[in-house]
């Protein structure tokens, strides 16, 4: 295949990238807008200007008062005028920028006009599936599609696209985009099923790696991993209720968070993060989420944004503010988010920071780190440009961009995802050279059902006359009608449109049923209409009744012929009997504007299916039956089996796996092929041992030959199945390998490798926790396909167990001593190991306070280390050690009266005491990168035989400030007495739950529960 690509060479600048420019000295106004990320609707559409020159204009008209850090894409409802906004786009270059924002650049000392460029606003777009809002591009398939085609290279030439074509339609003047997806879908009625790689946590993690790593490798633009976290892990409502799993957890740990596989190390990783919409673990907003955001933060220096609108959605949606300034003031509590989305802002966000920051509730040297992060970006996006333009020399030349090969690999993806779920006597494909086919259904002649949302507007086209289709590729463009038109010569169209129901659904099956013969092929399109977002929600996922009804309908009225039912939709719609009325099912999703051409490639046999399910294609609105659900989640036998309505066959004690409509990974294809997997085990063994670190792995290699009459291609998986978790209940199954042959001819083989390691045995417990262990022990099946080895013996289960070898058995310790030798390294060094101090009293309690506290004493003396590290020892009763004093290094004490209960309160406050006095001798100057802050803690203790919670309560104050700082605040002087109650306190190393930091302590108290 042609390159995608053709990058020039950048030639050598006289000029070197300039250095950050100095946040300490810019004016407040303008660090605080540094950090509002607005939309380019002011000065790009409504109305669009009408030259480059007006663009600037407005733009100059835009920034005047405020000097907005970034900005994005909002398209205009208005169809006409969102495509021809994007053309716009050309007039953002940076020397235009300079221009209409730095009028008077070339009377700029040098460290002026730094600070001036760093301070220009940089672009985002939502480039979801390729360059998907401007003109003269290659729309790819949905990301769904990508995931169907199990084949990595794909998501790969998406994410190159994405990027590239995004870079060279706007210009050069886009050079962020928000993508890719790292959610985990959870539920087929969720409205971002479509965007996402599908439910397995593998898949996601390969197909959003590859999407970074073709995005890199283009070096023109950064990528957004989103949306921090568990977003799609919902009860299939967007912006609702979330909860972070395991699985979530996995994508996140492999793709940018803390990942021992060396491969995953090196490789690219997303540039920002994103927030999401939703109540993390069903509490609050994410973005105040101190325990979840303090655990990107250990690892992710980037720059953080939050989704659109947040700041307001706190206040109106989540309910978690009361207005602006309260908002704010959380937000900006903790070293958490850094940009605002903020499309509409007229500098009223702006100006009530400002106001906080004077009023001492926000800490500016907090905003100077979060601008400095959106510097450093800049710096590495647009360094040779300012370069280019302080030397006085020409800008980097463009790229050239191969706009048809980039077509054509987007053709090759989404031929490559149609999934063939069903073929009852070998329908298809359908080789007679001239069969009669009738075809007809909402979504036959419809492009904007092959596309879906994020296509031209962010809810997508509502018709074949959008201009946006009238892209330059009207030669690609195909609905299923065309599609088929352009492969046989029989073919009579008879219209079914979304609206139709009640009356007119007899009549159009009328219509068909007059027309239908025995030898007739009825192909019915069937699917949904575009959406994105929450505009997309259904309480039921069924597809209307109509279809249903038509379906049913050409089968019972077209005696002999043969029913071909086509789906194109953003996620799986139940579909009720149209599998038994029909005789071939094939999934087509989204798969962009040539998705017609594709599907009748396969209905033709000019294409043998390749697709998979990505996801479990449930049979039943009660969300059951995906593969990694909980071995525990039963559904009862034989229930639905009562088709008269005289009862539910109550009650029924039979209970079995969920069953669904298709499991993951099903797909169908015209040939046969057989699979070998050689175990690599000993033929005496009885297990294969895979030991954590380096080299814990095991190899399982997959012969696979073609033993049909067609050439094709298929895909190889491999799960694993754990018998016993005691930390947790395991999963039904693990994806833990998949991997694609080529196309094979008849009677040719492929040997495919899937690799199993330590780290793909990952949870997390709780699965709200955001630490993921491994369990000492464990032991699991190793199953090739789609069996459940659980329930006997079948062709996929494999003879040899695996059993894993942790090498801290505790993990408790692992987590404790990974803290202490990041934060407090002077404390062990050469001195001691951390696990040697590690015993059984070490609980995850213990883990929560460590990890806060080192996160606030980076590089701090060795007395502060030590004296935190008594603090958290303390605090905690971590076993059940009688009256013996605190373990050295672990566990405390279990009080057996209320008076060591008050003992150990007093002690808390005096370590802490102890522990503010050396930070704030220790923490002079640059402060650690992982600076959080808590949320407060508790412990548990016993106290005449009643549980007894003791707790720390505090006020948030943002990141500890130095001296110079604070009294660069106000200080203590002229405050109020009410202002000084509130600043009343100590500063204290607080042990909360994951994310702490420096906080304020005002009262400690015991709570009898």
């Amino acid at each position: 295949m042609r390159l995608l690509l053709v990058l020039l060479l950048l030639l050598p600048f006289a000029a070197s990238i300039p250095d950050l420019p100095d946040v300490s000295v810019l004016p407040l106004k303008t660090l605080c807008s540094s950090l509002v990320h607005i939309a380019t609707t002011r000065y790009l559409s409504n109305p669009i200007p009408s030259s480059s020159n007006e663009t600037r204009t407005r733009l100059a008209e835009s920034y005047k008062d405020y000097a907005y850090g970034s900005a994005f894409d909002l398209p205009s409802s208005d169809q006409a005028n969102s495509v021809a906004s994007f053309t716009s786009f050309s007039a953002l270059t940076l020397p235009s920028l300079v221009s209409a924002l730095v009028p008077d650049f070339s009377s700029y000392t040098p460290a002026q006009q730094i600070t001036a460029l760093y301070t220009l606003p940089i672009h985002a777009v939502d480039s979801i599936h390729g360059s998907n809002y401007f003109r003269n591009t290659a729309l790819y398939p949905q990301s769904l599609n990508i995931a169907a085609t199990f084949d990595t290279r794909h998501a790969y030439k998406q994410g190159f696209s994405s990027c590239a074509s995004t870079f060279d339609a706007s210009g050069g003047s886009v050079r962020w985009i928000f993508s890719p997806l790292f959610g985990v879908s959870s539920s087929s009625a969720w409205a971002r099923v479509y965007e996402t790689y599908g439910e397995a946590s593998k898949v996601v993690s390969e197909m959003s790696s590859s999407f970074i790593q073709g995005a890199a490798a283009t070096s023109l633009c950064a990528t957004t991993a989103k949306h921090y976290l568990g977003y799609a892990n919902n009860q299939g409502r967007d912006r609702g209720i979330s909860r972070a799993a395991t699985r979530d957890r996995k994508v996140w740990n492999a793709n940018l968070l803390n990942s021992n596989s060396q491969e995953s190390n090196s490789k690219a990783r997303a540039t920002t993060v994103m927030t999401s919409y939703t109540q993390a673990n069903g509490e609050y907003t994410i973005n105040f989420d101190k325990k979840e955001l303090g655990d990107l933060r250990r690892y992710f220096d980037g720059v953080v944004v939050t989704d659109f609108d947040e700041i307001w959605n706190s206040i109106s949606w989540h309910r978690n503010a009361e207005d602006l300034k309260d908002a704010l003031a959380m937000f900006y509590s903790f070293d958490g988010v850094d940009l605002l989305m903020a499309p509409h802002d007229d500098g009223e966000i702006i100006d009530a920071m400002v106001e906080l920051v004077e009023e001492n509730k926000i800490n500016r040297k907090l905003l100077e780190k979060k601008v400095t992060r959106l510097f450093r970006l800049k710096q590495q996006l647009l360094g040779p440009d300012f370069a280019a333009i302080l030397s006085g020399s020409e800008p980097p030349a463009l790229p050239s961009f191969d706009v048809a090969a980039d077509r054509e690999a987007s053709y090759d993806a989404a031929l490559t995802s149609i999934t063939l779920l069903k073929n009852d006597g070998d329908v298809l494909p359908l080789e007679n050279p001239s069969p009669a086919i009738i075809i007809t259904g909402p979504t036959a002649n419809f492009l904007p059902s092959m596309v879906g949302g994020w296509t031209f507007h962010w809810q997508g086209p509502t018709g074949n006359d959008d201009p946006g289709f009238n892209n330059g590729n009207n030669d690609e463009q195909a609905t299923l009608l065309s599609g088929l038109q352009e492969k046989f010569a029989d073919v009579t169209f008879k219209p079914f449109e979304f609206s139709t129901a009640g009356s007119d659904v007899a009549a159009g099956i009328e219509s068909i049923v007059s027309t239908c013969t025995p030898e007739s092929y009825v192909v019915i399109s069937v699917g949904e209409q575009p959406y994105t977002e929450k505009p997309g929600d259904v309480r039921d996922a069924h597809l209307p009744d109509g279809q249903l009804r038509l379906v049913r309908g050409v089968r019972e009225g077209c005696a002999g012929s043969k029913v071909i039912v086509v789906y194109f939709g953003g996620r799986a719609r139940l579909l009720g009997d149209i599998v038994d009325n029909c005789d071939a099912f094939l999934a087509a999703f989204l798969p962009g504007v040539a998705g017609g051409t594709a599907v009748a490639d396969v209905i033709s046999g000019s294409h043998n299916p390749t697709g998979r399910l990505p996801v479990t294609w449930e049979k039943f609105n009660d969300g059951a039956g995906r593969f990694d659900s909980k071995i525990s989640d039963l559904c009862t036998s034989n229930q639905n089996e009562d088709k008269d309505g005289a009862g539910d066959n109550f009650p029924n004690y039979s209970y079995e796996a969920c069953e669904s409509q298709w499991k993951f990974g099903e797909g169908l294809s015209y040939t046969d092929f057989e699979f070998t997997v050689d175990e690599g085990a000993d033929a005496d063994a009885d297990s294969i041992v895979i030991e954590e670190g380096a080299g814990g792995s095991h190899n399982f290699t997959v012969r696979v030959k073609n033993v049909g009459e067609r050439k094709g291609s298929t895909v190889s998986m491999m799960f694993y199945q754990t018998l016993v978790r005691k930390e947790a209940t395991p999963s039904r199954k693990e994806l833990f390998s998949f991997a694609k042959t080529k196309e094979l001819e008849p009677g040719e083989e492929q040997v495919l490798v899937h690799e199993l390691s330590a780290e793909d045995f990952l949870f997390s417990s709780p699965e709200s926790s955001p630490r993921l262990i491994l369990e000492d022990g464990m032991e699991s099946l190793v199953v090739h396909g789609l069996e459940d080895c659980r329930t006997g013996n079948s062709e996929g289960c494999l003879n040899t167990r695996i059993k894993l070898k942790v090498a801290e058995p505790n993990q408790a310790c692992l987590h404790a001593c990974a803290a202490w030798e990041l934060g407090c390294p002077v404390v062990f060094g050469e001195k001691f190991r951390c696990g040697d101090l590690c015993n059984d009293d070490w609980d995850w309690n213990y883990v929560d306070c460590v990890w806060g506290a080192v996160l606030t004493a980076n590089d701090v003396a060795e007395s502060a280390c030590k004296a935190l590290l008594d603090h958290c020892k303390n605090i905690f009763v971590t076993g059940p050690n009688s009256d013996d004093d605190v373990v050295n290094g672990g566990g405390g004490s279990t009080h057996n009266d209320s008076e060591s209960l008050i003992i150990t309160a007093l002690v808390s406050v005096v370590v802490g005491v102890i522990a503010g006095i050396f930070l704030s001798g220790g923490l002079k100057g640059e402060k650690s990168e992982h600076n959080l802050i808590g949320r407060g803690s508790s412990s548990l203790t016993e106290s005449n035989g009643r549980r007894v919670r003791e707790s720390t309560l505090t006020t948030l104050e943002g990141e500890f400030r130095d001296d110079e700082s604070y009294e660069e605040g106000g200080g203590e002087e002229g405050l109020d007495s009410d202002e000084e109650d509130d600043r009343n306190g100590l500063f204290l190393a607080d042990q909360s739950l994951e994310g702490m930091a420096m906080t304020r302590m005002k009262t400690s108290t015991s709570v009898i529960i």
